[in-house]
């Protein structure tokens, strides 16, 4: 197996980054101040890098955010786009 570092700047940083969590199209849009088109480009591009998944128009990038503790604690980004919380995940099991 052979691992690759990448890297990306300008826009396509800013939009892999956001999608650390899901986002929609139009969440990118109105949080990162870009076109539609531009957008959903890079999104396509990742997608077709197998670097991010798209499941129902969401969007979600696969790598994993290493100082996930930091950025939790900040509430925002290294790059300073804004994290949104939510509600904790229902669990798929109960025990009765």
């Amino acid at each position: 197996m052979k691992i690759s570092t990448l890297s990306f700047s300008g826009a396509h940083a800013r939009v892999y980054a956001a999608c650390d969590s899901v986002q929609s199209v139009h969440g990118l849009v109105r949080d990162l101040k870009l076109s539609e088109e531009s957008v959903k480009s890079i999104l396509d591009q990742f997608i077709e890098c197998k670097l991010m998944v798209e499941m129902e128009a969401r969007y979600l990038s696969l790598a994993v955010v290493i100082n996930r503790a930091t950025q939790a604690a900040t509430g925002v980004l290294s790059d300073n786009i804004p994290r949104y919380e939510t509600a904790p995940a229902e669990p798929l099991l109960r025990i009765v």
